[in-house]
């Protein structure tokens, strides 16, 4: 797809309108750096944003950015009409619910850190094949060939081919780019699937206090005896997930349910400060949030500044769950 001048170059893998719900007065955002250990004042225009994050490039350098316009017009859009409802006090349709679902889906695989952990597994699993000895295919087998139509109906891969496949992603222009923005394509409606179909609660922060957000926003709580060998994700049973949705509104979520319902309620402060901490800790660099005051005491509490981010492969569940306590 030839690429059109008017096209966005600048992705947000946080959409602007989404940083907007966490703005001061001044429609701007307060942003705690965790790299330099300090916070500043910044326009939600260049915040939690990367050129060509969701872009395809082929082998000519062609670029096609159809990724990040189909997210605008279908994710995006739909998904701050929910929340807005949320914010002004409302009630979720089920088509409101659904559209929900699908941004929180987006939320959670669109970041550079789920880019980056992707980038470490496909490394991991790459240098487990060279230590075994495989050797990369020359070529795939045919579609005819008896053993890939076997393969194929028990939904596996040759380990040669799969050598083969990973070298291809890495010797690309932008290595695993592409590969990234497919998966992601692929895992939205899957995993918005799974999301509608948990308990939800959304929870009101008290009068006068905030949510804030950060740039691997969806927590994700290790459920009580979980088996710290074994990773954490959407639906590891027994773990809750807690998505901010403004300064005002945050997203809980249990386990899958027959009848799935929407509950609503007012945490309490402690519980909210819990949440904040907790995405200040798991953040890959950047937390925001409409106080600078906030973010001031939460940059104290944690002890984060100049630290590096957690953890997030080492063949483990979903990004950035892979320490924190339960609640």
């Amino acid at each position: 797809m030839a690429a059109l001048a008017n096209e966005p170059k600048l992705h947000h893998f946080l959409p602007e309108a989404y940083l907007r719900r966490f703005a001061d007065e001044r429609g701007d955002l307060w942003v705690l750096d965790r790299t330099q250990g300090i916070v500043r004042r910044q326009s939600p225009e260049v915040t939690a944003a990367e050129r060509e994050l969701y872009t395809l490039e082929d082998d000519g350098g062609e670029r096609d950015r159809s990724v990040e316009l189909v997210l605008a017009d279908f994710v995006d859009g739909p998904g701050q009409h929910a929340i807005r409802v949320l914010d002004e006090g409302g009630r979720l349709s089920g088509e409101d619910a659904g559209k929900l679902a699908i941004f929180v889906a987006a939320l959670y695989v669109r970041t550079p850190a789920f880019r980056e952990q992707h980038r470490q597994l496909a490394e991991q699993m790459r240098d487990s094949l060279i230590r075994g000895g495989v050797e990369p295919a020359a070529e795939p087998l045919p579609d005819s060939h008896p053993e890939a139509q076997q393969l194929r109906a028990a939904g596996g891969v040759r380990a040669d081919e799969l050598l083969a496949s990973f070298n291809a992603m890495r010797d690309e222009r932008r290595p695993y780019q592409n590969d990234f923005v497919k998966m992601m394509v692929i895992l939205v409606p899957m995993l918005a699937d799974a999301i509608h179909r948990f308990e939800w609660f959304i929870a009101s922060a008290p009068p006068g206090k905030a949510f804030v957000t950060c740039d691997v926003p969806v927590i994700i709580t290790r459920p009580p005896n979980h088996n710290p060998l074994m990773g954490v994700g959407l639906t590891t049973p027994g773990s809750d997930k807690i998505v901010p949705l403004s300064s005002r509104v945050a997203l809980l979520m249990g386990d899958q349910v027959v009848r799935p319902m929407v509950g609503h309620t007012t945490i309490d402060r402690d519980p909210l400060r819990w949440t904040n901490e907790a995405l200040v800790r798991r953040c890959e660099r950047f937390t925001m949030g409409r106080s600078r005051t906030l973010l001031e005491s939460l940059l104290k509490a944690t002890g984060i500044g100049g630290t590096m981010p957690p953890q997030r492969s080492e063949l483990r569940g979903g990004p950035g769950f892979d320490s924190e306590p339960a609640l």
